[in-house]
């Protein structure tokens, strides 16, 4: 698992923060991996050993800008090992039956995004949930959580 973020207080994470600035969508630092051996250098897994790897990615981009979504957009699409929705509507009716090789994403953010996010998302299988985040000081926005794939917790809006 790892945590591509801007704020640098998540590096508490060490192992699975990847710093990240949506200006730069593919420009992911290496990653010093530690070793407990001592006679052994501290590896560097270059951003290239981040690409197609991720089946499951949650996205939550900082800004509800067309530019900054589809920046994170790209960033999400590059980070991939596919880019497909399930394969038949009977898959999208339980997380449980889809298939383990494809996409599993979640991607939260602003109701006002929906238009640009499904069409972003589209080839993923994307569509808006009925789940509706919340904040204990509430928000200033009305967010949305999208997803290509549904749980028993929420379902299609």
């Amino acid at each position: 698992m790892y945590l591509l973020e801007y704020d640098e207080r998540f590096a508490v994470f060490k192992k699975e923060f990847v710093f990240y600035d949506f200006e730069h969508p593919m420009r992911l630092p290496g990653k010093k991996l530690h070793s407990n051996k001592p006679h052994v250098l501290n590896l560097i897994c270059s951003p290239a050993d981040l690409k197609g790897k991720f089946n499951r990615i949650i996205c939550d981009p900082p800004f509800l800008s067309a530019d900054c979504q589809t920046k994170a957009a790209l960033t999400v699409r590059w980070l991939s090992k596919s880019w497909t929705n399930p394969a038949n509507a009977r898959e999208l009716q339980s997380a449980q039956n889809l298939n383990p090789t494809g996409l599993h994403l979640i991607v939260c953010t602003g109701e006002r995004m929906e238009l640009l996010i499904t069409k972003l998302y589209g080839k993923a299988g994307i569509r808006t949930t009925t789940f509706n985040p919340e904040h204990s000081k509430g928000l200033s926005n009305e967010f949305r959580c999208y997803a290509n794939f549904e749980c028993s917790t929420w379902s299609w809006a």
